[in-house]
């Protein structure tokens, strides 16, 4: 093997280890699967907390989840793909509007206090209130 290719070698098999380590530490139940959407997420950091607003217009209460950890907050729901009230055929001229299941992960500067968390939602926004931990 000419010492070139046994270099290569060598620099992929490197690779492949640190694919290997990046994989031995996920965590898959909070996995976010392909063809999910991401909501839009406005985030704000005040004294003693964080605030979030997640866009989820012509999404149910009912269909959100949210799981708070210390340091991450996974918002995961299904939006069903808005149709006309009228019951007759229609020519779809544009569907713009993303539907179907939606994940939104997103890692936490500082630790939050799981308990105090709240939500609430007002005019299709999703507020999540994460007091920092004491």
């Amino acid at each position: 093997m000419s010492k070139q290719k046994k270099i290569r070698l060598q620099r992929m098999i490197g690779q492949v280890g640190d694919v290997a380590f990046e994989l031995r530490s996920l965590h898959f139940s909070d996995y976010c699967r392909l063809g999910s959407w991401v909501p839009a997420v406005n985030a704000y950091r005040y004294e003693n907390r964080f605030e979030l607003a997640v866009d989820l217009a012509g999404v149910e209460l009912r269909d959100i989840e949210v799981t708070v950890e210390s340091r991450r907050i996974i918002i995961k729901g299904e939006r069903v793909s808005p149709t006309p009230p009228i019951d007759e055929p229609a020519q779809v001229l544009a569907m713009e509007i993303e539907n179907g299941p939606f994940c939104r992960q997103l890692t936490l500067a500082e630790p939050v206090n799981v308990a105090q968390a709240t939500t609430r939602f007002e005019n299709g926004l999703l507020w999540v209130e994460l007091p920092f931990e004491e």
